[in-house]
């Protein structure tokens, strides 16, 4: 929000300091647009009556769907303090498009994307070097596909090569196995993590919702391919839809097939380049925040009031650590 000021951790009060500050500094924003997580503090509504009487548009931004789509809206069609709002929900699961529309609530899909300026290679350190990376959270329940079929066959790859492997993220101190933990360099900073891609020759994907939606994936597999760092995921839909496995990235469905590819990938470094390389065309051409923001607003209803040349946004949940 108002300069790097997140609204979610401040007092009610404070939120509306903070959203008044921004306002004075630099006038009422068209479009405000909020994202959320499970167990979050929304915008409070004062602070929320502070934008309406300003005349500010408001989006929320569904990135926990499908997984928390209840949380948003119930069964029984009782909004969530994100709903109750929002003039429209944007949504990374497309499948809960109808399921807010049947409630009588604006919605649209707006799915992750890079920033070309943020995402991009920089100058490896060795602070960070690594063979193979992962940038992921640790859940308990919701991480054993990534264990079982990606990050097992990548530690054993690792070992038999000499090769290093490197996790960054919450929570793994507490839940990964004994034959992992030597791989585990604790949170990162988000500004941090072009530097650590940058650093690494292959980056690895996690997906919480593997096959499950046909537009809903991970930030992540963008923001590898935005750095243009050789990214190995899982064999997700919603990834075939917007890439080409082999030229854009690589995808992998088994344990036996992620140390196959991987294998390949730590032989041949001109591979490594290519595909990194193609993979950051593709993203840049096709998957940026900018081109999302055009999408978005070309999807509201009343689309004229939101001229693209003359729109203010107000970030007010923007969480930047591992997901």
């Amino acid at each position: 929000a108002c300069g790097a000021q997140h609204l979610w951790d401040l007092e009610p009060n404070l939120q509306v300091a903070a959203i008044q500050r921004w306002l004075d500094q630099w006038g009422t924003p068209s479009l405000v647009l909020f994202e959320g997580f499970t167990g979050g503090k929304p915008i409070h509504p004062s602070a929320t009556q502070v934008l309406r009487r300003a005349g500010s548009y408001f989006i929320y931004w569904a990135i926990e769907d499908p997984l928390w789509t209840t949380d948003v809206v119930d069964a029984t069609g009782r909004l969530g303090p994100y709903a109750r709002v929002s003039d429209h929900i944007a949504t990374t699961a497309v499948e809960c498009v109808a399921r807010y529309r049947s409630y009588g609530i604006s919605s649209s899909v707006m799915q992750f994307a890079c920033d070309p300026d943020v995402h991009r290679a920089v100058r490896p350190v060795s602070e960070h070097r690594s063979d193979v990376v992962l940038v992921a959270n640790y859940y308990p329940g919701r991480r054993e596909w990534l264990l079982d079929q990606l990050l097992r066959p990548a530690n054993d790859v690792c070992e038999r090569r000499g090769a290093t492997l490197a996790i960054y993220g919450n929570g793994w101190e507490h839940g990964a196995p004994d034959w992992l933990r030597r791989a585990l360099r604790g949170p990162l900073s988000y500004e941090d993590l072009p530097t650590v891609y940058s650093s690494s020759s292959v980056a690895l994907g996690a997906e919480q919702c593997l096959n499950q939606s046909d537009t809903q994936s991970s930030m992540r597999v963008f923001e590898v391919l935005g750095c243009g760092t050789c990214y190995l995921g899982p064999d997700h839909r919603a990834h075939r839809a917007l890439f080409r496995p082999g030229e854009h990235l690589f995808l992998t469905s088994s344990a036996e097939q992620t140390a196959t590819i991987l294998n390949q990938l730590l032989e041949s470094p001109e591979e490594r380049s290519r595909v990194g390389a193609a993979g950051r065309r593709a993203c840049v051409a096709h998957h940026t925040y900018g081109a999302r923001a055009s999408a978005l607003l070309q999807a509201l209803p009343g689309k004229q009031r939101f001229p693209l040349s003359n729109r203010g946004a107000i970030d007010g949940a923007r969480r930047r650590h591992p997901s």
